[in-house]
């Protein structure tokens, strides 16, 4: 059971970040550190700096271009200006994140630290960071609240909103290592932000994108992850298995506090249905069957 979840899990969750740069394969991590394998009580020394300063520099003139335009269009224009940025930005991140592989590879190296405590504050300089996410991978990202600060003020409000919501959530890793970073009780805070914004803005052009990340958000809640599940299935009498005490009393005060909740139904469902050994399509079934008429449309 716990592939097929691996397997859901990670096609919605690229879905859902298809926007973000491209991330570094395993490969090529491997490639960098057999190279210099024999290298690594070698001072290390920062051969692309010259490289890095021309790719930010493009970055922040790339920025001041947006914000000239922000200041001469209506909303709706801006919601597409944010869209179009956001694309080329996940672009041209690919190839800061390129041009600096070698000392991300290094990132976890005693000799690197002090190459990256400077170069975290050039980052710094341009609204950019490290971002460590698991398993010794490091990549470089805006800083989580980046597009918010340049659009909130010239998007239409459900733009603004879905803005809000993604700069609050991007402060935090949320997963690491197939197991979850944020508790079982702040993902179901999550999942309650997104019905109330589907709620809210059942029209709005962001319902799909919106719908992918509260599915994906709703599923890893039940269910959990490969290393943080729900359910315990194979200690002891794997014909018996049984719901984490953690999520057993984060799913009773889910539904005392949301009772109206389409996600309500889906645990109740798991309450009673856990030891099926068919829970996971059996729950993916009912969701992708609330899912048809939710959220309802506006006349």
């Amino acid at each position: 059971m716990k592939t097929c979840f691996s397997i859901l899990y990670m096609a919605l969750f690229i879905t859902i970040v298809s926007c973000k740069p491209k991330a570094r394969s395993k490969s090529e991590y491997e490639q960098i550190n057999d190279s210099e394998q024999n290298d690594s009580a070698v001072v290390l020394v920062d051969s692309t700096e010259q490289k890095l300063s021309s790719l930010l520099e493009q970055f922040r003139t790339n920025k001041d271009s947006v914000l000239k335009k922000l200041s001469k269009i209506n909303a709706k224009e801006a919601n597409k200006l944010y869209e179009s940025y956001l694309k080329a930005n996940s672009e041209f991140l690919a190839k800061i994140d390129s041009s600096e592989l070698w000392i991300l590879s290094k990132f976890y190296y005693e000799e690197a630290k002090a190459i990256i405590k400077k170069k975290s504050k050039i980052l710094g300089q341009y609204g950019l960071e490290f971002w460590e996410i698991g398993e010794g991978y490091v990549e470089i990202r805006t800083v989580h609240d980046y597009y918010y600060r340049i659009f909130k003020d010239y998007v239409t409000s459900d733009y603004r909103d879905y803005l809000d919501i993604t700069q609050e959530e991007n402060k935090y890793l949320f997963a690491a290592d197939a197991g979850l970073s944020i508790s079982f009780q702040d993902l179901g805070k999550r999942v309650v932000k997104w019905e109330e914004f589907m709620y809210k803005y059942p029209n709005s052009t962001l319902i799909t994108k919106a719908k992918e990340i509260y599915q994906y958000y709703q599923l890893t809640y039940l269910l959990g992850m490969d290393n943080t599940p729900t359910i315990e299935s194979w200690q002891g009498d794997k014909d018996a298995p049984y719901i984490f005490e953690e999520n057993l009393k984060e799913f009773r005060s889910f539904i005392a506090k949301y009772p109206n909740s389409p996600t309500t139904k889906l645990v109740e469902y798991l309450l009673a249905n856990f030891n099926d050994e068919n829970i996971y399509s059996l729950l993916s079934e009912m969701q992708e069957e609330l899912l048809k008429d939710f959220p309802p449309q506006n006349e």
